[in-house]
């Protein structure tokens, strides 16, 4: 039998995230986890955190021989507004940041920064877009704080960072990636007026869109990088002035998070496999990063492991930008965890109709993102599949 996929339109890949954001609801612990941990105290805990890796990138800048990770430079700037400090301690960070900057509108390097201060011998091009993530940030929920000297000064670099970002070519499969210049293009051209990098970022999003309806997300699953991607198409949709662009952002947010929980292990209060690029070689515990966001949710009571203070700050914001977030919804009592965890769908009596459009388990337990059950030269084992296939 050949491989079987699911090719969704926008509006049913809209109508699709809305019905599996239910499958987010399969704990029936979320609603106690988060009444145990209220979410000002989760807040509140990664709020330190983050506290704490901001003045950790300020004491080692004042050193006699600074070699930051440039990326913190601008994610704790975009912290210590998030904390309230004045912005003039923020305006400082991205100052440095932008001194680091090839503002040389003759070099092939025009707009780039480096990854970390000091240290030419790193050539990682992706420098560009985890940097300007933070300060398009600080530019649209922040504006009101800064100073005006600081406005003046920012716009030549966020053109030039913007030129940097159109040059690096990132392929689809990249999803982490592709998300973030495709979201650095909409909201830093947002920021500054810039229409040409706005469509651009449209163009990409569609493309993206395209390209996922076909072949899932190709990063899938993946402990680290799934929820950079999440939080990219957050921010996007969070700060975005084009209300289409954030009903479209929304269906995608959806999907991640169905996908977040249908793939959450209740044991452990994590991510489950199969995935994508994972750090875990022995796969007995899971990723600072994937664990932020479940804890952030309401979704784990243990506090996550640290991790990168660009990766938490993001995670943090988001939260506290409350713009989108699936799991205020009440548990429904259909989905449920019984006392060896195993999880109970609605659908476990056979597969569900919704809209024309088949529901099986394996489409939220495979790769692809609930996109279909894909089985690219292997057997799916999945009972579904397996009665239709006569198996």
């Amino acid at each position: 039998m050949e491989p079987r996929t699911i090719r969704l339109g926008v509006s049913r890949l809209a109508y699709f995230g809305k019905v599996l954001k239910l499958a987010l609801l399969i704990v029936a612990g979320a609603t106690s986890v988060a009444a145990t941990f209220p979410e000002t105290e989760r807040l509140a805990l990664v709020a330190r955190r983050v506290e704490a890796g901001c003045r950790s990138v300020e004491d080692g800048i004042a050193q006699p021989n600074p070699q930051p990770s440039v990326r913190h430079l601008t994610a704790a700037a975009l912290g210590w507004l998030e904390l309230g400090e004045p912005a003039v301690r923020a305006e400082k960070l991205v100052r440095y940041t932008f001194g680091l900057q090839d503002m040389d509108p003759g070099s092939p390097g025009y707009g780039a920064v480096p990854w970390q201060q000091g240290h030419p011998e790193i050539q990682d091009p992706n420098a560009i877009e985890f940097t300007m993530q933070p300060v398009s940030v600080i530019l649209l929920r922040h504006g009101g704080k800064l100073s005006e000297p600081f406005k003046q000064e920012a716009p030549p670099h966020v053109r030039a960072a913007i030129a940097a970002i159109h040059r690096h070519i990132v392929p689809l499969r990249y999803s982490n990636i592709y998300l973030m210049k495709l979201a650095n293009l909409l909201l830093l051209g947002q920021a500054i007026g810039d229409g040409e990098a706005v469509a651009e970022g449209k163009a990409n999003f569609e493309t993206w869109l395209a390209f996922t309806r076909t072949n899932g997300v190709t990063e899938y699953d993946s402990p680290t990088y799934s929820p950079i991607q999440a939080d990219c198409l957050a921010l996007a949709h969070n700060l975005t002035s084009d209300p289409a662009l954030k009903a479209s952002l929304k269906a995608a947010l959806d999907f991640y998070w169905a996908d977040f929980a249908a793939n959450y292990f209740a044991g452990r209060q994590t991510m489950t496999g199969p995935s994508s690029r994972n750090y875990n070689q022995g796969f007995l515990v899971s990723d600072a990063n994937i664990e932020y966001r479940y804890y952030l949710a309401g979704l784990r009571s243990k506090p996550p492991a640290d991790t990168f203070l660009s990766d938490s700050a993001r995670a943090w914001t988001v939260a506290r930008m409350n713009g989108y977030w699936s799991t205020r919804a009440l548990v429904p009592p259909t989905y449920r965890i019984t006392k060896s965890h195993a999880v109970s769908y609605p659908w476990e009596a056979g597969p569900i109709a919704v809209s024309n459009l088949e529901l099986k388990p394996c489409m939220l337990r495979r790769r692809s993102l609930g996109l279909g059950c894909h089985r690219d030269g292997y057997r799916c084992h999945c009972s579904c599949c397996n009665a239709e296939d006569g198996a």
